[in-house]
C-alpha cells in the first residue's frame, strides 16, 4: 500500500491544477471509473523507503495486476470537515483485500492522513465517501432540532426566524422538481375541473373516504377490507342548490407523504387546486391522524382554514430594508425582517407591516407560493361511539360527524360545505320574460361583479355591455341600473342591456 499525503510530488500535481475544486472533480470521476469498471487502473510509482510518511509495497507483491471491480485500486476520498481544511489522499491497494472490518466514515476522514491497514478499507465505505447524502437533506434534517432546543423569549426571536426561513426555503428547494430528464410523462392523479367547485377528499387509509363519495355521488369507487385500495384519483359530480360541484377521491396519504412517501407529493399537489378539503378521520383516532394530515400539507404550502397575512412586500434595486408597522409588533423588529430577508438574498425591499404578524407570516408572503384553503373535518364512523361521545364532537370547529356507511348526517356535510365555499348564484332574466330560476350562473364569492358575470357568460358580451338591470338585496330599489363594476350578491336577478 502506498499513500500520498499533501506535501508528496504526485500531489502536488492534482492540486496545482486551475482549482482545488478541479482536482477533487478529476479524483471522483477517476475513482467512480475504477469502481464501476476497473479500467485504467495502474499503481502509482512509489517514493523510496526512506522518505517520510511513506510506505514500500511488499515485495512479494507483483507489480501489475489484471483491473477488477473488486481488485482495481480502491481510492478514498479523506473530506475532513468544513471546519478544517480538506485533505485528499489517493491509496493504493492491495490486489487481494483482506476481510472488511467495520469502521465508521467519520474516522476514516479524520484518520485519512494516517498510516490505515487494509482492513479499514472496503468497497461498500469507499463508495459511502464518494456519494454523499444532499446538502439540502442534511440541513434540513438538522435544522429542526436545532430549532427544538432553542428557548422561545425575546432575544432568541431573531436566531428562531432565521432558521424559519431556513427551513422554508430547504424544504422549498426539496420539493420543486429539478428540470432536464428525458423520461416520458408518468401516471398523473390529477383530472380535469369541471363544475364549479372542486372538493378534494385527504386522509389516512381506510377512513372511508370512498365510501363516502359512492354514497354521495352515485360514483363506484373501489371499497375493500384492506389499505390502499384507491390507488388513482376518482372524480364524481353532484349538484346542490343550483350548483355542479365535484368530488374527488385521492388516494391515501402516509406520514412523510410531502418528503414523496408512497407518492405523496402527487396526492397533495392535486389537494392544491382545490377549493375546499375534506379531511376524512376515523372517530376512533381523530387527533393523531389530524395533527400529521395538517403537518404534510402545511409542508407542501397548503394553509388550512387561514387568510394570507396583510403584509405588503414590494422588491427595489436599491435603498435598503424599509419596515413600517401600522401596529404593534410582538415578534417581528428590523433586525429580524433582515435577517429573514438576507436568507433568501433580499437586501433591498419594503416590507408593510398592517396586523401583529409573525416570522412564519412574512416567510409565506416571501415565499409567494403558498395557498389558502378552507377545510372541514369529517369525522367517519360515528355508529361506533356513544351519544355522550357525539356531543362533546359537535362542539369542535370545523368538524361535522357522519357515517358513510348508513348516510347518517349527509345534510349537515352537505350544508356546512356549501356555507365553507361561499358560492353565490346569479339568475338571468331576458327581457320580457321571467327569470330563470333552473339553472343560476354560479360565481365564487371573490369575483361577483358584473364584469365577471358577463365574463362567466361569454368575453365578447362585456364588449358590447351598456348597462344592467339588477333585482335583489344588493341594490336599494327594484329594479336598479348600475355598471360593470356592480358587486352582486347571492340570488340576485340581473338583465344585461347591450348598446
Amino acid at each position: 500500500m502506498h499513500i500520498y499525503t499533501p506535501g508528496d510530488e504526485q500531489y502536488c500535481k492534482w492540486t496545482t491544477r486551475k482549482t482545488r475544486a478541479e482536482a477533487d472533480l478529476r479524483v471522483r470521476r477517476s475513482a467512480r471509473s475504477r469502481l464501476t469498471t476497473g479500467k485504467g487502473t495502474r499503481h502509482l510509482p512509489s517514493r523510496e523507503a526512506s522518505a517520510p510518511g511513506s510506505m514500500r509495497r511488499p515485495a512479494d507483491t507483483p507489480a501489475s495486476h489484471p483491473a477488477s471491480p473488486r481488485t482495481a485500486v480502491l481510492p478514498l476520498i479523506a473530506a475532513r470537515s468544513r471546519h478544517t481544511s480538506r485533505t485528499f489522499s489517493l491509496i493504493d491497494q492491495h490486489p487481494e483485500p483482506q476481510p472488511h472490518v467495520g469502521c465508521h466514515a467519520r474516522s476514516q476522514r479524520h484518520n485519512a492522513s494516517a498510516s490505515l491497514s487494509d482492513e479499514h478499507l472496503s468497497l461498500t465505505t469507499t463508495v459511502f465517501l464518494l456519494h454523499p447524502p444532499p446538502r439540502a437533506s442534511r440541513r434540513l434534517s438538522r435544522t429542526p432540532g436545532i430549532m427544538a432546543r432553542t428557548q422561545k423569549n425575546k432575544a432568541t426571536a431573531h436566531h428562531l426566524g432565521l432558521l424559519k426561513a431556513r427551513l422554508a426555503k430547504l424544504r422549498r428547494e426539496l420539493i420543486t422538481p429539478k428540470g432536464g430528464g428525458g423520461g416520458g410523462p408518468g401516471e398523473g392523479f390529477d383530472v380535469a375541473k369541471t363544475g364549479d367547485a372542486r372538493i378534494g377528499f385527504v386522509g389516512f387509509p381506510s377512513v372511508g373516504k370512498s365510501t363516502l363519495l359512492s354514497n354521495l355521488a352515485g360514483v363506484y369507487s373501489e371499497v375493500a377490507a384492506y389499505e390502499f385500495t384507491t390507488l388513482t384519483t376518482v372524480p364524481g359530480v353532484i349538484r346542490y342548490k343550483g350548483a355542479k360541484i365535484q368530488l374527488l377521491d385521492l388516494p391515501g396519504i402516509i406520514e412523510g407523504a410531502k418528503d414523496g412517501k408512497g407518492r405523496g407529493r402527487q396526492v397533495i399537489a392535486v389537494a392544491r387546486t382545490c377549493n375546499l378539503i375534506l379531511i376524512v378521520l376515523d372517530v376512533l383516532k381523530p387527533l393523531g391522524h389530524k395533527k400529521i394530515i395538517e403537518n404534510e400539507l402545511e409542508g407542501f404550502g397548503i394553509r388550512l382554514n387561514s387568510k394570507p397575512p396583510n403584509i405588503g412586500f414590494k422588491k427595489k434595486d436599491k435603498g435598503g430594508i424599509n419596515l413600517t408597522a401600522t401596529c404593534p409588533q410582538s415578534e417581528l423588529d428590523t433586525e429580524t425582517v433582515k435577517s429573514i430577508l438576507a436568507e433568501y438574498k433580499i437586501h433591498n425591499a419594503d416590507v408593510t407591516l398592517r396586523s401583529d404578524a409573525t416570522a412564519d407570516d412574512l416567510i409565506d408572503v416571501v415565499e409567494g407560493n403558498r395557498v389558502y384553503i378552507p377545510c372541514i373535518y369529517v369525522l367517519n364512523k360515528i355508529d361506533q361511539i356513544s351519544i355522550e361521545e357525539l356531543d362533546i364532537i359537535y362542539k369542535v370547529p370545523h368538524c361535522v360527524p357522519i357515517s358513510a356507511h348508513h348516510r347518517w348526517n349527509f345534510d349537515d356535510l352537505l350544508e356546512k360545505i356549501w356555507d365553507y365555499l361561499k358560492l353565490v348564484r346569479i339568475y338571468t332574466k331576458p327581457k320580457g320574460q321571467l327569470p330563470d330560476y333552473t339553472s343560476p350562473v354560479v360565481l365564487p364569492y371573490c369575483k361577483t361583479t358584473v364584469e365577471d358575470f358577463c365574463m362567466k357568460i361569454h368575453k365578447n358580451l362585456i364588449k358590447d355591455f351598456k348597462y344592467a338591470l339588477v333585482w335583489g338585496s344588493s341594490v336599494k330599489h327594484n329594479p336598479q341600473k348600475v355598471g360593470k363594476d356592480h358587486t352582486l350578491e347571492d340570488e340576485d336577478v340581473i338583465q344585461i342591456v347591450k348598446k
